[in-house]
């Protein structure tokens, strides 16, 4: 009886493989070059907020490993995600509830609100998350964190007001 021995394994094998952290050389490889673009992109502007980092994390059967966003005074777990799937690109915001409801429905387009619709309310934290498939929705997600960097910042400086 012979063994096969598989020589490579699949993208989602290295994404889902929680004992074995990948490159993220192995996790962006499936990637058509306008999809690396849009992940390389994403990476660098939730980069750029002050204050930002990042890591590689296994963050369990969701969203596996993926770059988990910190920045101080955020009450939520992360920053945000972004998860490099290997069939496409996720960006999930945690927003305190506070915040989500806070926002212009009417005037976020509507790609933006159905993830807030369909987000998952844990406590007072809404877990919206989308697909990024053009520059556009990339831009539009943004745009989300955007306002919870205004707002994180706001809290930040009124506890510093508070606190003198």
């Amino acid at each position: 009886m012979s063994v096969t021995i598989k020589p490579d394994v699949t993208p989602h094998e290295v994404w889902e493989n929680r004992f074995e952290i990948p490159t993220m050389e192995a996790l962006t490889g499936p990637y058509q070059k306008p999809m690396l673009e849009l992940f390389e992109t994403a990476r660098q502007r939730l980069g750029e907020f002050e204050g930002a980092s990042h890591e590689l994390s296994w963050q369990g059967p969701s969203w596996k490993w993926c770059l988990t966003y910190q920045r101080p005074g955020d009450a939520t777990d992360a920053w945000a995600y972004l998860v490099p799937h290997p069939d496409f690109v996720i960006i999930a915001i945690p927003l305190k509830v506070e915040l989500a409801t806070s926002f212009p429905m009417r005037r976020l387009k509507r790609f933006v609100r159905d993830g807030l619709a369909a987000g998952h309310r844990t406590g007072d934290t809404l877990w919206p998350w989308w697909a990024i498939n053009n520059k556009t929705s990339l831009e539009d997600v943004l745009d989300i964190i955007k306002r919870k960097n205004r707002y994180v910042t706001a809290l930040a400086a009124a506890a510093t007001a508070a606190a003198s």
